[in-house]
């Protein structure tokens, strides 16, 4: 049996809604693969989806980033 057969033996077992969910995963893995050096990716659907590599380099925090912020002292 190929991985094809497999595939289509499993979809068929799946509801309407797990269905849905599965194609759009399937345009996900398609459609980010083909693009990989840009970090959003415009889907032929209209969605949007991040690709791999879009924050290459060192990434700088501010100095107090493990502070409090004032507005929210009185929460904790």
């Amino acid at each position: 049996m190929t991985l094809q057969q497999q595939a289509i033996m499993e979809v068929n077992l799946l509801s309407e809604e797990d269905l849905s969910q599965v194609i759009q995963f399937i345009n996900f893995l398609r459609f980010t693969k083909s693009k990989e050096s840009d970090a959003i990716d415009l889907q032929p659907d209209g969605k949007r989806y991040r690709t791999r590599g879009g924050f290459r380099g060192p990434v700088i925090l501010a100095d107090d980033f493990n502070e409090t912020p004032d507005c929210f002292k009185e929460y904790m």
